[in-house]
């Protein structure tokens, strides 16, 4: 076994303490140990050649341990920032996640909520359908019934109708008369002298006119439908009168007056007065009556026509 620098040491801490060893040593080696030197340098230079490379070697693992260390440090440097990176991203997330939970909360609320209105309005829909079907059974026994009275009412009203003209027939046929057989008192405000020109003698005048040419056949006929026809004196003269009767006066009436006047004072051949005569007039026929120059008799009462005078 080769003698090594840490066995030489041991030899010499074991002589430092042993003095006896020390004195006994140099004596016996001290010419050998010298004989002994280069070969004891050769092994030392080669021990620290190896110690040498040794050292080498440490080194530069050394080195390559600092090189890993100053990678290693750089990288949780940055495995930090990332890290911080992730923790202020995980507190967004955090905050987001109780602003979402929050809503989630407050909206399962409303869907609660909204669940019970719909609860209330399917309710609610379900009985106004119910309603809406009795209301509709209804309305159909209420049109079926109105439909009923419809025709009784329009039943009622025709016959109503039929009443009506029958009584303005019979009305009007009572007015005529009256005005006829008291022609007298009833035109003493238009005339003097009032007598009644007969149905049959009207007839007979318009005969003449008509052979003579003075009226058509449609003309006479116009004119024998007149209601009453009379004649007496005004302001010293020979006048006629041709009178349409009617309890409520037209517009209508005072436009048959009127024509029917012009056709028989043609025949006559002297002024004849175109008169409307009844009850009452309406507005319009009383503007009619003024602007036609035709007269009115209410209940014996003359009004207007002195314009067609002038």
């Amino acid at each position: 076994m080769p003698f090594t620098v840490r066995d030489f040491q041991s030899l010499i801490r074991a002589l430092e303490k042993r003095a006896e060893w020390k004195a006994e040593l140099r004596r016996l080696l001290l010419t050998e140990e010298l004989l002994a030197l280069p070969q004891t340098v050769r092994e030392l230079s080669l021990e620290v050649g190896r110690l040498t490379e040794q050292v080498r070697e440490l080194a530069g693992r050394h080195a390559r341990l600092a090189d890993s260390h100053a990678e290693l440090t750089r990288e949780v440097r940055e495995l930090a920032a990332s890290h911080a990176r992730l923790a202020e991203s995980h507190a967004q997330l955090a905050s987001e996640v109780r602003a979402l939970a929050a809503s989630h909360a407050q909206l399962t609320h409303e869907v609660r909520e909204l669940a019970a209105s719909h609860a209330r309005l399917a309710e609610s829909h379900a009985q106004l359908a119910s309603e809406v079907r009795a209301l509709a059974a209804s309305h159909a026994q209420l049109v079926e019934g109105v439909r009923a009275l419809a025709q009784e009412v329009r039943a009622l009203t025709a016959a109503q109708r039929r009443a009506e003209d029958r009584l303005g027939r019979l009305e009007g046929s009572d007015l005529e008369r009256r005005y006829r057989e008291r022609a007298a008192g009833l035109f003493q405000q238009l005339l003097t002298r009032v007598r009644v020109v007969d149905h049959q003698d009207l007839g007979l005048l318009l005969d003449d006119a008509l052979e003579a040419g003075t009226l058509t056949a449609q003309d006479k006929a116009e004119i024998l439908r007149a209601d009453v026809v009379v004649r007496g004196r005004r302001e010293q003269r020979e006048v006629y009168a041709l009178a349409e009767v009617s309890a409520v006066i037209g517009p209508e009436d005072v436009s048959r007056a009127a024509t029917r006047a012009r056709l028989l004072e043609r025949v006559v051949g002297v002024p004849l007065l175109a008169v409307v005569a009844g009850r009452h007039a309406t507005p319009e026929a009383a503007r009619a009556a003024e602007a036609a120059g035709v007269w009115s008799v209410l209940d014996g009462r003359a009004e207007g026509a002195e314009t067609a005078e002038s």
